[in-house]
């Protein structure tokens, strides 16, 4: 019994085309193939994040009770790099759903 704990389970579809880009390279263990027990990693689309610097005044006041005071920003904007894929999914499994009654 394979320990699928922590992956979503996918009907396993004999039509659906193989995405060897998102499958785990290892075809000794058959897990590249499109079949039942095949494992598709997580992914998360593509991404950046921006962020501004600024600089922060002393708080005068009310303000200095309540809330910092920021003023300006640096010329130039700075970003981290993209991360990611083509979509964003969980780590899954393919299986095949058998209904005994």
């Amino acid at each position: 019994m394979p320990d699928l704990r922590g992956t979503f389970l996918r009907g396993w579809d004999k039509e659906a085309k193989l995405d060897t880009g998102d499958r785990f390279f290892n075809y000794g263990q058959g897990l590249i193939k499109n079949t039942i027990g095949s494992l598709e990693l997580d992914e998360i689309l593509t991404h950046n994040h921006s962020y501004t610097t600024g600089f922060e005044d002393p708080p005068r006041g009310k303000e200095a009770m309540t809330e910092k005071c920021y003023h300006g920003t640096y010329p130039n904007s700075a970003y981290v790099d993209y991360q990611g894929g083509n979509e964003s999914r969980p780590l899954n499994s393919a299986v095949n759903f058998v209904i005994k009654y």
